[in-house]
Order: C-alpha cells, then structure tokens, then sequence
C-alpha cells in the first residue's frame, strides 16, 4: 500500500489523461494508493480533473473534498471516504468545520462515476466505494448535466452490508455519507442516479440526511437504486431523514415502470427506499415550485421482495403541487423519526397531485398487510386525483369524463388507522381504489380506522372498493358538499365477508352530502353505491340537506341477493331535513330505515325489503329480500315525511312492522306501497311484512294519507300507546282502493288481522275517507275502556272477515249503533241526541257506499231519503258519531228493492244529409225500467247532459217523451246555462221507458271531419253504487263530412304564347285562364264533377269524372285547346279553311288565331295541321294531392 499525505492540494490535471491506481504492483482487484488529506488545509481537494479524463482505483480520504470533476471523465474503482479496506470512516469533509464539499464535486456535464463492469452484488472493477463523506457522497452542482452515476455504493463498507461498525450512533465510525448525492442548480439537468439494469444499480445507505437530495433543479432521473439497504435489498441500513428530498425542484422522475411489473420483485428502474428517519421521498415547494415530478415503480418501506416491511418512518410526502406518485409500494412506515407527523403511506400538501396504481400498506402483490403505522393516504389540498390518471380525466380532477374503470387503482390497505384521510382541500376525487381489503377482494386486510375520512368538503369518492376496515367505509366528519357515488363498500358487490365492522357510510355533523345519486353530468358511470356487510349501513348524525339517492343497501350488485348490514340500512340520528330517495333498501339485520330525533326529513321512492326488479321479470313483479325489523322506523323525531314528492315507498317483506312510529309528532306517511308491489296489485309471494303495515306507538298528529296497505301478517294499521290525533285519510287497507266494478279477487289483498286497530291509550284520532275491504278480521277494531274518542267518517268498509266496525272492552265507549227502518223510501230511525249519522250501502251489513250524511234532533231521531236507488239486494247501514267523536258500530240493516235500468243514445242531423258546421244535431236519451219497481224522481238529478264541445244549445228544443218543456229548470228538467248542460228530474215507472231530447247547433267554423262526442250520466244506473262515479248513457260521436276540395290545372293555347281567356267550367260554375294558363276552383264538396274548356277559334275539350276529396287539391291534366275551329262548329274542315282565306291578310282577331295581330300563312298552317280534328287531347288523368 502506498500513501501520499500532500501539505497543500496537489496540482490538477485538465485532461485529457489516467490517473490508476490499479497499475501499482500489489494491485489485487481493490485500491492500494491513497491520497489521504489531514495535511492538504482547508478547502483542499485530493484531486482536481478537467475533462476528458480517467480517475481509477485511487483511496481518497481526509481532504475538504475528495474529487473535482469537470466533464467527460470516468470515475471508477475508487474509495472515496474510508480507508483501503473499505471498512473504515476516514471522509473527506470532516475535517471542515462546516463538512467541506464531501466526497466527489462534479462541476460540469457528462461524465460517469461508476460502472456495470463489477460482478453481481459486489463493489469491484468499475464499482466506487463512496462513503463516510461531510455534507455529500456525490455533489451535481449548478450547470452540470448529462452526468451518470451507477453500480457505486454509497454510505456502507466494501461489502454493502455495514454502515454503523460498532452499532453505537455517533461514535464516529459511522460510513454514511451526509447526503449521499445531491443534485443542486437550475443547469444540472438530465443527469441520472442508477439504471434499469442489476450492474447500473447504486446501494446508498447510511446518509445522515438524505440518500438523493435535489436543490433547484429539473429533469434528473433516479433509477434502481437500493437506498437505505444493504446490497441484497433486504436488510435496513436506514438513513437519518428522508430517502429522496426533492426541493424547489421540478420535472425529476424517481423509479420507473421500465424493467419491472407491480406484483413482482423491485427490477428495472424500480428503487428500494427503506428504513429512512423521516420519509421514504418527500417534495416540498419551498421558495418556488416544485412541480411535474413523478414518483413511480419504487417500493418504499418494504425490501426488494415487495413483502417484507422495512420502514420508513413516513412513505412520501408531496408538499407541493402538480406531482404524480404511481406504481409504488408505499408500506410499513414506522412513525418513528426526528420530526412529527410521521407513520403515513402518503401525506398531499398540495393541489393537483395524482396519486395511482400504488400498493398503500400491503406487499408488493396487495395480498399481505404492510400497514403503515397510521393512514395510507393523507390529504391537505385541492383538486388532488388518489385512484386515476389526470390524462384519463381530461387533464384535470374533475367527474364528467368518467365512463368506465381503467387499471389506475390504489390498493390502501393493511394500515394503522384511516385508509384515505382528505383533512383539508377541495375538488379532490378519490376514484378505482381498493381500500380495506386485497387487491382482489377475496379477503380483509383491514385499515384499523376507517377506509376514507372526509374532514373537508366539495370533495369526491367515486368507484372504490371499500371494505374490511375496522371503523366506517367512508366517514363524513363536518365535511360539507361532498359527493360519494358508484362505490362497492363493505362488499365487492358479490360477498358478504368485506363488511367495514362500523358503517359502510357515516356522516356526522356534515351538510349537503349526496351518497349515491345520478352520474355527473356528462358521465356514464355508475352512481349508485353497494353498502352491504357493514355494520350498519349508512349512518347521518347530525348536519342537515344531506342526500342519499339511488344506492343499494344490504344487497348484491344486482340487488338480487341480500349481503345484509347487521344493522339498520340507513340511520339518522338528530339530522334534519335529510333525503333519502329511490334506494333500495333491503336484507339489512335490523330496520330497514330508523330515524331517531331529529326531523324534517324526507324518504320517497325507496324500496325497502324487497330485490330489485330482474329485466327478465314482468313489470310489477317483485321479491322479498326482508330486513330483520320494521322497514321504516321512527323513534322520537318529527315532522319527517315518509313517501309522495315525485312518488311513494314499497316497504314490504320486512320482518317487523311496515313502518314503525314510535313517538314524535307532525310525521307523515303518503302514498306508500305497504306489503305489496310497486303497483299495489299483488301481495306474493311473500311481500307482507310480519308486523303491522304501520304502527303509531305513541305519536302525535301522524297523518296517513292515500296509501296501500295490504298483505301483511298483522294489522293494516295499528294505533296503539297514546297515539293521539292521528288521521287516516284515503288508505286503501286490504285492497288497492275503492274500485267496486272489479271482483273481489281481483282487488284482495288482505292483512291478516283488523284493518285498523286501535288500542291501549290511542285517542282522538280520525279515521276519515279509507277504503278498508277485505281484511282477515274487523275492518276497524277499537279495543279498550281508553281508546275513545276515534272518529271513524266516510270510509268505504267491506269484505272484510270479521265486523266492518267493532268496538270492544270500551272501545269508543261501545257508543250503541243506530237503529232504523225504510219507510215510503226514507230511512227513518234513532241514536244518540246530536249525533252524526252515516248511511251506507253494502252487499252485506259493513259500508262500502257512502250514501246520505246528517243530524239527529236533541232526542236522536232522524230521517233521511234514501235517494237513488242502489242494485238489487245491496244493504242499508249506519253509523253514529257522538260529540266527542266516539263512532258506533254499524247499525240499521236492512236490503233496497231491486231496480234495473238501462239507458242508450242516438244522434241524428235534423236537416238530413251530410253532417256539416253550422248544421242542427239532435240527441236523444232513452232511459229503460225493466223492473218492476217505480224509481222515484228524487231530490237529485235523474240525467245530466253536458253539451260536447264545439256545439251550442239551441233554446227551447228540450222534448220529454217528445212533449215540449221550456228551459227554465224550476220544475228539474230543462238547461243550465253556467254548467252548459241539459237536466231531467223525473220517475221512471216500473217497466216502462222515458225519453228526453234536446238539440244543438254544431259551431260553423269547426273543421271538416270534426268529431263531436257526447255522453250524457243517468244518475239512477248506480250499478257500481258509487255516487262519485255515476253510470252513463251510451256514447255518441258525430262525425262532421270532410267537405270542400279544390280542382286546379292548367290549359294551353296552341299557337299562342298568352294562354289566358280561355273559359273552364265546373258543373255550372265557370272562370277563365291567366296569363300562363292556370286555373282552379275552390270549396267545392265533395263529389265528382265534369271539367270542360273553350275557347274561340278552337276545339273544345271535356274531362269527365273527376272526383273531388274532402280537404284535398284534385290537379287536373294539362290541355291543349287545338287551334282552327274558325266557325266553331266542333271539327276542322275545309269551312274553317275558306273562311280563313277570305280574310287572309288581314287583321280579322276572330281569325288570327294565333294572336300575332295579322291573318297570315301561320294561321293557315295551324288549320292544316288539325284538319279533320274534333276534340282537344288531355294529358293523363287527374291525381290525388
């Protein structure tokens, strides 16, 4: 070994030359000369080159700075900063108070420290031993650029295995490098850190500071590396802060794609960046930006395998904006280091970084957890992309582009607390990642907080895979505005063991979020979200205008199969004025919806405990798949509306009560489908819920309002606790509503027990207006000595198994029902002083018709008309309501005579012939009694007449068995003027037939072909015995003639340019040509008419048969009028031929037939040429326009 100890700096060699130190006798493959400093001074280098040289094998140590460089050198061979073992710190630098420049300076472009020529895994040949080196290993500095550094090793021993000798921090035999290379100035572009092959690979480990550090610089690539390993790439050799800084720097590229494949091993550009103090990689935009640098293909925080951890204290942070980290494993980040904040896979401070395709917490294969010791991914920023190419997005984090899933995902995975954590920033999309589970979505490899936290908001989470963590998939914390849409959370949409163990949603104290809902504008991507297996399915605590639209909740992706939430589906609690709307809602442990506290909140179009619709299903189909308690329950809260807006709920096929009111006041019920489809047509198979369709515990002023309420397994309704004022207003129970022409098959769909039932302390409510037919029981039952006060009004009660009302156990105080007889057609009886009484008519003894309503006197008597007459065998009931609104059972019974009437119309044109505007139409009504029983004229109008559009009455027509009545309608027959009708009163005798007629005189300006329908109502042909919807007479429908068309057409006068004079007649009707010959003829009716024409000096011509159509235009063939009849007796002989020469020569106008103002050889050619013709020819026959 051979050391040169200088007193001052050696003289430089400019280049080019040779500096080897492998020619030394003794040399065995490693250095034996060294150039060691302690002598040199300060600022001394050990060697300075030029360019265009060579520096090999040379042991250089204990200088300022160990090697300048200009450009074009090769630096290989060397130990820069140890001893000649390459065991032993002896760096340049430390001597400088201040560390000196370190180990080699490179001040200009294009040279190369290292080489490929060593063998695998070993610091020979071309291989640099840099290390031990104040301040840096390697300094780039300002201009240099096209500058290669490879198969060095930086920061260990000569074995790449060692860089703390006595494992005792700050002993002084530390190998590390401060930095192991810096890259510093806006000119030191394109230089390049390591390669995509194994001999391009630097091992840089050890560095006090950062392993690369760029300064101001742009478009330098680090490429292969190991950084803060060993030489195998498994074993951590750390570094004191961060692995890579970039600062102030823009444009660098760490990693690549090249050579490699996320799911294998760290080959190619892939760099190994692990056990660093603080992070793997961090960029920061100090003084100026530090934008467009990509982050890519790297395992950061694990070994070469991709599946072993080793940590670095945090991933990557970006501190800046307009970045882009894809391809990389970011795992096992330890938070431990020399500055807080750490334990993160990836920390965004910044706007408009893209962050994709990366590993966040597991192994390289997204199989195995790696968690970083806190969140995966932490965000403070706007308009930041996790999950998906800017590119792909059209250049900007924005929604609108989105069509379909591209392989951009992150898999966050596996980590300490939250999956995605977006604490501040707006705009930012979190898109295509899998969070909580494996890259396949075959097991859990949960985040221990939630999947995704949103403490920000105008934020979005579109098309994650969110499952197997440990809190919520996706946590609102007063976020505001933010959109959660197309996501698979606590499920990959087919299995049932990804559930996040708290909710699949949660939003606490945030406003105006939207979970689910249509697309964005522009877009085709799915928005409804899958929020199944969790625990409870959506959660809203607080906040207010939050929105959850379109989602399924405890089902499949095909909503076809339950994946049930072990809790409710959705649960409010203390929000307002939340919308839950057209969900499907279904298979969920518990309540389908629960609301608690709270209010004003909304839930309409919802299906809830029943699968979505296949295609192939008919319409109206519909299958059970039951949540495990009420479909809707709401505990405490008010004001809520359940159902309308734009349309109702289906709640069916739950295992509790439909819906569920326990407490609260002011909510609202309307227009749901209780137990039934979505058409409220059919109850199977199994659409019934196991409770009550609706159950009021305790509420006050509950309004329930024009539902359907059918199929379920207990009441239709129950009102029990101290239910008070609640009203029932327009329900179909047991049935699909009041459609009395239909059988009773066709409408039952009965609930098991009562209709209604009331109980315990419900008081004072109303049930007014139901349809309640055909129910297992009682259609109402009031059971119990404090269930007083219910008002049971106007409802249509029927078929129903047990009572239509039954009052028991002092039910509405057991009021006794009425008693009544008919007598000369009244119905006379008595009840309770001041009652009202209600009278009904039914086939049986409930009330399915609303007949007559009124009073009693002070002593309980009344009478009342029955009115029209009901169809044969149909029953009178009554009822009585007290003053303080305690309603009886039905009382009075007793059956109507039978009556049949029939009733037909005719039309008929008074003037006979066609039907045109302005004409008289009479109509006629014939009313048949084929019964034996008078019907009497009653208080009520017998016929009501409404004029048909279009017509006006014509006064004093009216006729009655063909005698005349006037107009005045005092005596019940006649015309009302303000409804535009004709009215009778009458009797109409037991077989025997009335007829009342009337005129009206159709509008001239209506059109031809105008139809005027009429149908009058016979207000006695009740056979629906329903006096909303009275029968009808027979339809009529007069249908005006079509009427005028037109013939047009064009004639031609041979010889002459002015075809006009010429006369054309029409059956009688005549005009003349014009200028150029055309005529036409207008209005005229329909029909078929002969077309002739003339004119003097020539033959005539005749079109038979022309048919004119109703509103159409009939062109009629040219013709040419043949010129030479001079004396016009029909034919051209030799007369026209004498007469013409007699006048030849002259100007005779009856002569000149070609109208040039002289008798002359012409004319005498035209004669010629027609001679012996009697008839001028048309050209084809008319058409049709």
């Amino acid at each position: 070994m051979q050391t040169i100890s200088p007193a001052r700096e050696l003289p430089g060699l400019r280049g080019p030359g040779i500096i080897d130190g492998t020619t030394q006798p003794g040399f065995a493959g490693s250095p034996i000369i060294e150039l060691e400093g302690s002598k040199a001074g300060l600022a001394a280098a050990g060697l300075r080159i030029g360019s265009d040289s060579t520096v090999k094998g040379l042991v250089i140590n204990g200088f300022d700075s160990g090697l300048w460089i200009g450009s074009n050198n090769r630096v290989v061979g060397n130990y820069i900063g140890t001893d000649v073992t390459g065991a032993i710190a002896l760096g340049n630098g430390r001597q400088h108070p201040f560390g000196g420049l370190g180990g080699i300076v490179v001040t200009g472009s294009n040279n190369v420290i290292g080489g490929t020529d060593h063998d695998p895994g070993v610091c020979n040949r071309d291989c640099n031993l840099i290390s031990a080196n104040a301040t840096q290993g390697i300094l780039i500095d300002r201009v240099a650029s096209g500058n290669r550094v490879l198969g060095n090793f930086m920061g260990t021993d000569i074995t790449g295995t060692v860089t703390d000798p006595d494992g005792i921090a700050d002993s002084g035999d530390e190998l590390g490098n401060a930095v192991g290379v810096v890259i510093v100035g806006a000119g030191a572009t394109g230089n390049t850190i390591g390669g995509t092959t194994p001999g391009e690979r630097n091992i840089i480990s050890g560095s006090w500071w950062n392993h690369v550090r760029f300064l101001d610089t742009t478009g330098n690539e680090v490429l292969g590396n190991y950084m803060g390993t060993d030489v195998t790439g498994t074993l951590g050799l750390g570094a004191g802060f961060s692995g890579v800084w970039i600062v102030d720097s823009s444009g660098n590229t760490i990693g690549g794609m090249a050579g490699t494949k996320l799911g294998g091993p760290c080959t190619g550009a892939c760099n190994v960046i692990a056990g660093s103090g603080a992070y793997g990689v961090l960029i920061e935009a100090d003084r100026v930006s530090a934008t467009g640098n990509t982050v890519q293909g790297n395992f950061i925080g694990v070994d070469v395998t991709g599946t072993q951890g080793i940590g670095n204290g945090g991933g990557i942070k970006v501190e800046a904006n307009g970045n882009n980290v894809r391809g990389n494993v970011v795992s096992a980040s330890t938070g431990v280091g020399p500055i807080s904040g750490l334990g993160n896979g990836v920390v965004i401070v910044g706007d408009e970084n893209d962050l994709y395709r990366n590993r966040i917490g597991t192994d390289v294969n997204g199989v195995k957890g790696l968690g970083n010791l806190h969140n995966g991914v932490l965000v403070r920023g706007n308009r930041n992309c996790i999950g998906t190419l800017r590119e792909f997005l059209q250049g900007k984090c924005e929604t609108s582009a989105l069509t379909d899933e591209p392989d951009q995902a992150n898999v966050i995975s596996g980590n300490g607390a939250h999956g995605v954590v977006i604490s501040e920033g707006e705009e930012n999309i979190i898109l295509f990642n899998t969070i909580g589970t494996d890259l396949n979505h075959e097991k859990r490899l949960s985040n221990l907080g939630s999947g995704v936290v949103l403490s920000a908001s105008n934020n979005y989470v579109l098309k994650n895979t969110i499952g197997g963590n440990a809190w919520h998939g996706v946590e609102v914390t007063q976020g505001n505005n933010n959109i959660i849409q197309g996501n698979f959370i606590g499920t990959d949409g087919t299995r049932g063991d990804l559930g996040n163990l708290g909710s699949g949603v949660l939003i606490a104290d945030g406003n105006r979020n939207e979970v689910g809902g249509p697309p964005p504008v522009g877009s085709v991507m799915r928005a409804n979200n899958v929020i199944s297996g969790n625990f409870d399915g959506i959660v809203v605590i607080g906040g207010e205008e939050n929105k959850i639209l379109e989602n399924f909740i405890g089902l499949n992706q095909h909503g076809d199969a339950a994946i049930p939430n072990q809790g409710n589906g959705v649960h409010l609690m203390g929000t307002i004025l939340t919308t839950i709307e057209e969900n499907f809602i279904s298979g969920n442990g518990a309540a389908g919806v629960r609301i608690s506290e709270g209010g004003n909140n909304e839930l309409w179009g919802n299906s809830i405990g029943i699968a979505v619709p296949s295609p192939e299903r008919r319409a109206g189909v519909a299958r059970a798949v039951p949540n495990g308690g009420p479909g809707v329950e709401v505990l405490n809260s008010t004001e809520n509306r359940i159902g309308l807006r734009t349309g109702g709920n289906i709640i069916s096929g739950n295992q509790g009560a439909g819906i569920l009111i326990r407490g609260g006041e002011l909510n609202v019920v309307e227009a749901n489908r209780i137990g039934t489809d979505r058409e409220g047509t059919t109850t199977e198979p199994n659409l019934g819920n196991l409770g009550a369709g609706i159950e009021v515990t305790g509420g006050i002023e509950t309004d329930i309002c024009d539902n359907i309420i059918g199929g379920n397994h207990a009441h239709g309704i129950l009102l029990r606790g101290d239910a008070t004022l609640t009203t029932l207003f327009k329900n179909a129970i047991g049935t699909n509503g009041c459609h009395i022409t239909n059988t009773l098959t066709e409408l039952s769909l009965p609930n098991a027990l009562d209709g209604v039932h009331i109980a315990d302390s419900a008081s004072d409510n109303e049930i007014g207006s139901n349809c309640i037919w055909f129910n297992g029981r009682d259609g109402v039952r009031v059971d119990g000595p404090n269930a007083v006060s219910n008002w049971i009004t106007r409802n249509s009660i029927h078929a129903n198994q047990g009572k239509g009302i039954e009052n028991m156990n002092g039910g509405n105080e057991e009021l006794p029902p009425p008693e009544g007889s008919l007598v000369l057609g009244k119905l006379v009886g008595t009840t309770c002083g001041e009652c009202l009484v209600e009278i009904f008519s039914d086939p049986d003894h409930q009330g399915q018709v609303l007949w007559i309503w009124g009073y009693t006197d002070a002593n309980g008597s009344f009478t009342a008309s029955v009115g029209r007459p009901p169809s044969p065998g149909r029953k009178f009931t009554c009822t009585a309501t007290d003053r303080v609104f305690n309603t009886s059972e039905f009382g009075c019974g007793f059956e109507a005579p039978p009556v049949d009437l029939e009733a037909t119309k005719r039309d008929a044109d008074v003037d006979g012939g066609a039907l045109l505007p302005g004409d008289l139409l009479e109509y006629a009504v014939q009313i048949a009694n084929n019964s034996d029983v008078t019907v009497p004229d009653t208080v009520l109008n017998e016929l009501e007449d409404p004029l048909p559009q279009g017509t006006s009455y014509v006064p004093e027509s009216i006729t009655v068995d063909g005698v005349p009545n006037d107009d005045d309608i005092a005596d019940g027959t006649g015309y009302e003027a303000e409804a535009n009708r004709v009215v009778w009163n009458g009797a109409i005798p037991g077989n025997a037939t009335r007829v009342i007629a009337f005129r009206v005189q159709l509008d001239p300006a209506l059109q031809q072909g105008a139809e005027v329908s009429n149908q009058g109502m016979v207000l006695g042909l009740l056979k629906t015995d329903d006096p909303d919807t009275p029968e009808v007479d027979d339809p009529t429908t007069s249908v005006l003639s079509a009427g005028w068309g037109s013939i047009t057409g064009t004639l031609y006068l041979q010889g002459r340019p002015d075809h006009s004079g010429a006369s054309v007649q029409v059956n009688g009707s005549q005009t003349q040509t014009g200028i150029n010959g055309s005529y036409s003829f207008e209005q005229l009716p329909e029909g078929t008419y002969n077309v002739t024409a003339s004119m003097p000096g020539h033959l005539p011509a005749e079109k038979a048969d022309v048919e004119v159509i109703g509103g159409k235009i009939i062109p009629v063939p040219d013709v040419i009028l043949l010129a030479g009849d001079f004396d016009q007796n029909g034919v051209i002989d030799i007369y026209d031929l004498v007469a013409m020469a007699a006048v030849f020569g002259m100007t005779e106008a009856s002569a000149d037939i070609n109208a040039d103002g002289l008798v002359d050889i012409f004319d005498l050619v035209l004669v010629g040429m027609n001679f012996g013709k009697t008839e001028s020819p048309w050209k084809g026959e008319p058409t049709v326009q």
